[in-house]
């Protein structure tokens, strides 16, 4: 039987959590599922980890690739998959049980939507748990684009999508200075494309909060948030005059003390004079005046 879901998962030296994290899809109530994992070249053990899954039960499968950050590990899971939707999840957090078929079943019963999402928890190291809330609505882009413009709505681990959106917005960024923000860059992809998204008021996951987490350690994160901004502007996915994008950008501009060190920043998505027209139109917008908006327009303008 093909599998109707395909759970990708990578994986960087998970072995703390790993085990935790398979054991989570094997006892879903829906069965019809193969899990993926890529290793994304751990030195740990979560190789031998997972390839004692994978010799147990045959829907789990595992693959090996060079280091290559989230972007590349979860478009490696996608090329190698199955199952007409893809859900995610990564080797240290959870899901409840029935996660997968309440999921699935709006999928099946409603077919203008192509993505599912849901509230959660976040696991504290102490064992507590915090409510992970969103919206619990449709989504589409003419009502809600400014609003995923505002932050990122979706908790990774709780999106199940449907691959062919996912193949029609060209699968999760590999550039290097989008990682750690690929996800978010990915829904703005697929809501700009016109993909529509419903997310469930019941909570389906436990989001792990530890040290070694990468988005723990990532404190420049707003980097590639601002980079995955620019890329979609450069692609004319986003439109530089929407305000709520300009808003966005002021906010992290103002709250970065040093515009010329976010310049440095950013100088990677400045191969072309509409990235640099764009970043002056923001400098010029919220820091008129500035002596460092001065000097950027009459470098590059």
């Amino acid at each position: 039987m093909t599998p109707e879901v395909s759970v990708i998962m990578p994986a960087y030296n998970a072995g703390e959590f790993i085990a935790e994290s398979i054991d989570s899809v094997i006892g879903q109530t829906f069965t019809n599922w193969e899990l993926i994992i890529v290793d994304d070249g751990s030195t740990d053990n979560t190789a031998s980890i997972a390839q004692q899954y994978q010799s147990s039960d045959p829907r789990v499968r595992y693959f090996h690739q060079q280091n290559s950050r989230q972007g590349k590990a979860r478009n490696t899971g996608i090329k190698n998959s199955t199952g007409r939707y893809i859900a995610f999840l990564d080797a240290d957090d959870l899901w409840t049980n029935d996660k997968l078929q309440l999921q699935v079943d709006i999928l099946n019963a409603r077919p203008e939507i192509d993505l599912v999402f849901s509230q959660g928890y976040f696991l504290m190291t102490d064992g507590s748990l915090q409510n992970s809330d969103v919206k619990v609505k449709e989504w589409n882009c003419e009502h809600d684009g400014d609003e995923f413009i505002d932050w990122n709505q979706i908790p990774i681990l709780s999106a199940i999508v449907k691959k062919e959106a996912l193949e029609d917005v060209g699968l999760f960024s590999e550039e290097l200075s989008i990682q750690n923000a690929e996800d978010y860059h990915l829904w703005l992809k697929l809501l700009h494309k016109g993909h529509r998204f419903l997310s469930m008021p019941e909570r389906l996951f436990y989001y792990r909060v530890h040290q070694s987490q990468i988005t723990y350690q990532n404190s420049g994160m707003y980097a590639a948030i601002v980079n995955g901004y620019f890329d979609l502007v450069k692609k004319n996915i986003l439109n530089p005059a929407n305000k709520a994008l300009q808003y966005r950008l002021k906010w992290m501009i103002i709250n970065h003390v040093n515009p010329g060190k976010l310049y440095k920043k950013l100088k990677p998505v400045f191969s072309d004079k509409k990235g640099i027209l764009f970043f002056y139109i923001i400098l010029n917008r919220f820091l008129p005046g500035n002596s460092f908006t001065k000097r950027f327009g009459n470098r590059f303008l």
